[in-house]
């Protein structure tokens, strides 16, 4: 069947322009398939929110601009109804609701299932007329609070119901049975479509530019480098990381070891850790966070990444880089580290998390660029967004087909 050209309108609740998000990569492809696509969002006045503090809150339009100009992908913020959020969730206004449809589109794809502009999007399905899509990146490592089970009641009882009358797929972004277990959401109606990396940026690079990189960034050309890109905080391990570094610095002799960060402190532990960096000069190289585009390059000159617990979808780009990961032996990192791609370490065990560093450091050329071409096979052939951005518009566009057949 002949594909179809869409107008598709992506709802995202604040979209950061310089993020690697699934949001930033995934129009960017669509574009490319040859659809219109538009990402409608808050204002930039919205402040109640950790990831924009991370990224940074200036100068919105030119960031907005140049993600447009570079990836032909039209941005409409909105006020919200709210300055802060309501139980976590931002309140959008109706003039975002209004101003989605006003675009006409095919289809509108709203990004997160269970947020409160999905739900209101749910609540008005039969009046909007359009087709619906959702997806959900939650799994049961990022669900837990004290309203998780009130909330799962309450999804179940008012939204679920909507979603299986009108057949909308929620598609998952990882590959969780949260959705039917905890929403009751069949898993007929949720097809699993990884998220991965931007491959057209994150690559391999010849071992010329590796030792520029090196030289660029001032890391000595003979180091054993380990990457951590992301927050520093509580949830991703930088106690963990800071003690592990600080230990290595004491007690290993062999060649020189450097853990490179990109990413600032997000809270007290990030904060601490970078105090404990900061003392650890000549093994500890800091750089603030970077834009997305411009992230490769300190994947591209390190050795190994490190993602000490919550395992982020940097992942993907450090290991499109081929690069292997050390991290947490939590489900998602063990099932994302089952090809040879990487190792565990127990979890919150300093010494095994260290072992793990050391063993990287000691490997033959031989063992490390298996492990490496594991690394970069894996991602370009099972989590390359050329091909998953496919994968996400083919149930787009079978949505859409049926949708007409029904009105």
């Amino acid at each position: 069947m002949e594909a179809q050209i869409m107008r598709i309108v992506h709802v995202e609740d604040l979209f950061l322009p310089d993020a690697g998000y699934q949001i930033n990569i995934l129009p960017k492809y669509q574009v490319k398939q040859g659809h219109e696509v538009y990402i409608v969002t808050a204002s930039a006045e919205f402040n109640d929110s950790p990831n924009k503090q991370f990224f940074g809150n200036t100068n919105w339009e030119e960031r907005d601009q140049v993600y447009t100009t570079c990836n032909e992908v039209k941005i409409l913020r909105f006020p919200v109804a709210r300055k802060k959020k309501l139980l976590g969730r931002i309140v959008q206004s109706r003039a975002l609701f209004d101003g989605v449809k006003q675009l006409q589109p095919d289809v509108v794809y709203v990004h997160g299932n269970d947020t409160l502009t999905a739900m209101r999007f749910l609540w008005k399905a039969k009046k909007l007329k359009l087709p619906l899509v959702m997806d959900s990146h939650m799994v049961d490592m990022a669900s837990h609070n004290r309203f998780a089970s009130l909330f799962h009641a309450l999804y179940r009882k008012l939204f679920t119901p909507i979603i299986i009358k009108y057949n909308i797929p929620v598609i998952r972004t990882q590959n969780s049975t949260y959705v039917e277990r905890e929403l009751g959401i069949p898993l007929s109606q949720s097809p699993w479509v990884s998220v991965g990396s931007d491959t057209l940026l994150f690559h391999p690079v010849t071992v010329e530019e590796k030792s520029r990189l090196r030289q660029k960034h001032h890391v000595p050309q003979d180091a054993f480098v380990v990457v951590f890109s992301g927050k520093l905080d509580a949830y991703r391990g930088a106690t963990l990381m800071a003690n592990a570094f600080r230990k290595i610095n004491e007690i290993y002799t062999g060649r020189k070891i450097i853990l490179v960060t990109v990413g600032s402190a997000v809270d007290d532990e990030g904060k601490a850790a970078v105090s404990e960096f900061e003392k650890l000069s000549g093994t500890v190289i800091m750089f603030p966070t970077q834009r997305y585009v411009d992230l490769a390059e300190f994947y591209q000159m390190a050795d190994v990444a490190t993602f000490p617990k919550l395992c982020s979808l940097s992942f993907y780009d450090a290991q499109a880089c081929a690069l292997p990961i050390i991290a947490e032996d939590n489900d998602i990192s063990t099932d994302r580290l089952r090809f040879g791609n990487g190792i565990t370490y127990r979890r919150d065990d300093l010494d095994d998390y260290i072992e793990a560093i050391l063993k990287f450091e000691s490997l033959t050329k031989e063992d490390y660029t298996r492990y490496a071409e594991n690394a970069f096979r894996i991602t370009t052939e099972r989590y390359n967004y050329a091909i998953l951005a496919q994968q996400y518009t083919d149930i787009i566009e079978q949505h859409v087909r049926e949708h007409k057949m029904r009105v």
